[in-house]
């Protein structure tokens, strides 16, 4: 179950890299 909260928070991570950088 840790593996999935990890998988979710990257995901997490990577949509606000991706929001940061069309902004």
């Amino acid at each position: 179950m840790k593996e999935n909260a990890a998988s979710r928070v990257l995901f997490i991570l990577l949509l606000f890299l991706y929001a940061s950088l069309l902004n």
